[in-house]
């Protein structure tokens, strides 16, 4: 799995600045009486090597004199706090060191003076909180910031005299100005958020994003609720890629001069006024808008004067539909959430179906066909659905009676003798007859062994004719048993459909769906943090959640918080608030969020990754093949889920074994 966009620099500075295998952690205890060691403290610092880690537990610390290169993290992250001396910054870095700060809260003294002033060496920023700002100034100076959060400050990052910074995943709020680049080396924003930025000057707005003649690459970024979204002068090369402008007042973009701008999935949405354009470009050189999403909140898409502008538009894929029933079955059959391994393979037997419906109108000859399935996965994976899914299909094809009859029934009760096979045969006539393969292991009752299942199989299939469908279906323990010595029996099916539990992407969409069934919609925060916390649920491979029915229980427990929330506020058409899932991860969650955590989408032509945002349109153009595929929701970067997807992307396939289970394959 590969990426074509600008990757993150900051794992590669760790690593060269503080190599994992010689960090070499200094823990101070934490006091029983529950002071702050402060003296253990400034003793470490003092005595600080450029290998050594200082833990510190919770308390509120003097913000250290960087005379040397450090290292410090908070041994719980959110509770330890750095403070500074009046009218001065709390962290003064000018000298060529490094500083490596973790989980910290870096707070300024007054509202004067900035929280970090760094004029030389290197900053790194992870899992921080910074109140009051931050500038960094100086050709010798870096700065990168993780997972981190930045706010009440005049300009929450302000970076010049050819300063470099990065920033990744991290939230900048409640800012005049949220950052400020003014003839910087550059300047990276990945997977953040820049929100409420506003200055109450006629004249001189305020702006999420401003930057004078400093190259700029912003990818995956939400700019939301900000007076001016973006606002370049005289910038070279200015990069902005799958970035959201959402509830601008005065624009989301403003360029004058500088170029080129190049701007590639982005989404422009409920701009507070018509008064200007979502995009307003002055004398830039050369400027390119590809595939970007504007509503018609703006007076202008885009308002462009002297320059040279080009402009592709997003256009949905080309639609096989022609009206048919087919057309409509398959459409049908794509737009049901999950079984993405499936859906092909029974795309594939509508096809079929179809061809033979066909030709029998024509007075063709058509050999008898087979429909038999076998459903392998665990309980809550889909099969129902699919099997309810694939009898409403061929009954509008024609092969089935209309109406998508599907009756349940157990192997055990036909090996034992409580159910005869003509008996659920003819309970399934027409439809489809859903036959539960046993749970319990031969040696356990000679009756239920696999030979007898195999027999019990081939007289079912026999009774079933041409206008009964047999699902045979079970866990992979279950089945395969039954299955495997026996080709004969096999090749009396015609597909094997491998079913797994939903991903976090497919839960979210179901959620969504759930939602808007009742009218509900979801807010940008409340759309990231239902799919964090979903991703949070698959970590801990908490089964309560992961299906169709979890999903609902999880939007009847949020109802009842956003129910009460719209009776206090007395308004019944409140979007849904991220304070308002109610999830078992909520605080790990919840403190994820304080910066902005990464999602990605990954193409399915060219398997590059592109930044997944909130208000992504549907159809999402690669920025590496351009090609157009339905992405639906992202994939958080940290989880397992993501690492998994790695795995098997990365994995070399073994000579002789069969492909990977998760694929759906076609026997016969």
């Amino acid at each position: 799995m590969k990426s074509s966009l600008r990757p993150s620099a900051l794992q590669g500075v760790l690593e060269k600045l503080h190599p994992p295998s010689r960090v070499r952690d200094i823990v101070i205890p934490e006091p029983e009486d529950g002071s702050t060691p402060e003296n253990a403290y400034l003793t470490a610092v003092r005595k600080a090597h450029r290998d050594g880690c200082i833990i510190l537990p919770p308390g509120n610390y003097p913000a250290p004199k960087i005379s040397r290169s450090l290292a410090i993290r908070a041994a719980r992250p959110g509770t330890v706090r750095f403070f500074g001396p009046a009218k001065r910054p709390a962290i003064l870095a000018d000298g060529d060191y490094s500083l490596w700060l973790s989980g910290i809260q870096i707070v300024s003294s007054d509202g004067d003076s900035p929280a970090v002033e760094q004029t030389r060496g290197c900053i790194i920023l992870s899992n921080c909180l910074i109140s009051g700002g931050i500038h960094t100034g100086g050709g010798d100076s870096s700065i990168y910031f993780e997972n981190s959060r930045i706010e009440r400050a005049e300009v929450g990052l302000m970076l010049d005299g050819g300063a470099r910074a990065e920033i990744l995943g991290t939230t900048v709020s409640g800012c005049k100005v949220g950052v400020s680049a003014e003839a910087a080396g550059g300047l990276s924003i990945h997977h953040s958020r820049i929100e409420s930025s506003f200055r109450n000057e006629d004249g001189n707005p305020g702006a999420g994003l401003h930057a004078d003649g400093t190259p700029v690459y912003c990818a995956g970024t939400l700019f939301i609720e900000n007076q001016l979204g973006a606002h370049f002068i005289d910038c070279k090369n200015v990069e902005m890629l799958f970035c959201e402008f959402e509830k601008q007042v005065m624009g989301g973009l403003m360029m004058h001069g500088g170029g080129p701008l190049h701007m590639h999935g982005c989404v422009f949405a409920e701009q507070a006024s018509k008064d200007y354009a979502h995009v307003t470009l002055d004398q830039v050189t050369t400027a390119a808008i590809d595939f970007c999403i504007m509503d018609a909140s703006a007076g202008l898409d885009v308002q462009s004067m002297h320059g040279h502008l080009t402009q592709r538009s997003e256009t949905p894929p080309p639609s096989d539909s022609h009206g048919d029933i087919l057309s409509s079955v398959l459409a049908e059959i794509h737009q049901v959430i999950g079984m993405s391994a499936s859906k092909q393979v029974m795309e594939t037997l509508m096809h079929q179906a179809h061809a033979a419906i066909q030709r029998r109108k024509r007075g063709m000859p058509v050999p008898p066909l087979k429909f038999h399935c076998i459903f392998e996965g665990e309980e809550g994976s889909g099969r129902r659905q699919a099997a309810a899914l694939l009898a409403k299909s061929l009954g509008t094809l024609g092969i089935l009676t209309p109406g998508g009859k599907v009756v349940e029934a157990a192997m055990e009760d036909l090996l034992l003798g409580g159910l005869a096979v003509p008996q659920a045969v003819e309970a399934a006539r027409g439809g489809i007859l859903l036959l539960h393969a046993s749970s319990h292991v031969e040696r356990h009752d000679s009756r239920l062994s696999s030979t007898k299942s195999r027999e019990t199989l081939r007289q079912v299939l026999a009774a079933c004719g041409e206008d009964t469908i047999l699902i045979f279906t079970g866990s992979r323990d279950s089945v395969r048993p039954i299955m495997r010595s026996s080709a004969e029996t096999e090749e009396l099916f015609r597909a094997t459909m491998h079913f797994s539990l939903p991903s976090p992407p497919e839960l979210a969409e179901m959620f969504s769906t759930l939602a808007a069934d009742l009218h509900i919609r979801l807010t940008t925060k409340a759309r990231i943090k239902l799919l964090l916390s979903l991703h949070m649920l698959d970590d801990r491979r908490d089964r309560r959640f992961l299906s169709t029915a979890g999903v609902a229980k999880l939007l009847d427990a949020t109802q009842k918080r956003y129910f009460e929330r719209c009776s206090r506020e007395r308004n019944f058409e409140l979007p849904l608030e991220a304070g308002d899932i109610d999830v078992p991860v909520e605080k790990n969650a919840d403190a994820i969020l304080q910066g902005q955590p990464v999602f990605v989408t990954i193409c399915p032509e060219c398997e590059s990754e592109n930044p997944w945002v909130p208000g992504q349109p549907q159809f999402v153009r690669c920025a590496d093949c351009e090609h157009s595929w339905e992405s639906g929701w992202g994939i958080w970067t940290p989880s397992s889920y993501y690492r998994r997807l790695k795995q098997e992307e990365d994995a070399p396939i073994p000579v002789g074994l069969p492909p990977h289970r998760g694929r759906a394959a076609i026997s016969g």
